[in-house]
């Protein structure tokens, strides 16, 4: 049995999704404003904290991690990887923009007992070529690495194909960012 909380930091909301595979059961599905999660980031802590106790524990948190960090617990995550994943220029800090709410709850993570995992972004993975790195700073954040794996199981599952021979457009619009992956 597994009981993990993902949690995705969309542009307009923080969204938590907390699943029992045991008993097939949703134990939270919930999002905060990302306004809400900026001004007090402890809010996502407490309600992963809440949910924690109502199904008796967690085995895993999974959180996408601003620009990306490679897949790691959070509490290894070194603090010049976090800032790195969620930079920012001087105005941006003076204006307090929500990546500044994401950077503050991963600290929380960092510094929490949850067994929280940071996630990569599409620019952390080893199957993406070097060459194409170079000068990006944002391939697609570790939402669209979700997605893609679930649209490449989907493909597995559903067409009976390998992985290297799926083949599929994933489309994914947001209300700041669309992506679409080949």
């Amino acid at each position: 049995m597994v009981r993990a909380l993902g949690i995705d930091s969309g542009t307009m909301s923080m969204d938590l999704l907390g699943f029992d595979d045991e008993g097939m059961e949703v134990f939270i599905d919930a999002y905060v404003p990302r306004e809400e999660v900026t001004r007090n980031p402890r809010i996502i802590v407490d309600m992963i904290l809440e949910a924690a106790e109502k199904v008796g524990g967690l085995d895993a948190v999974v959180m996408s991690s601003g620009y990306g960090i490679p897949l790691k617990r959070a509490k290894e995550a070194g603090e010049d990887e976090i800032v790195e994943a969620t930079f920012t220029n001087s105005s941006d800090a003076r204006k307090r923009l929500r990546i500044h709410g994401l950077r503050d709850l991963m600290f929380l993570m960092k510094r929490s007992d949850l067994p929280v995992w940071f996630t990569p972004s599409v620019i952390q993975l080893e199957s993406v070529p070097g060459y194409r790195k170079v000068n990006r700073i944002d391939m697609g954040t570790s939402d669209k690495v979700y997605s893609v794996a679930a649209a490449l199981r989907d493909e597995v599952e559903l067409e009976g194909v390998s992985p290297r021979d799926a083949g599929f457009i994933r489309v994914e619009a947001g209300y700041a960012y669309t992506a679409a992956i080949l």
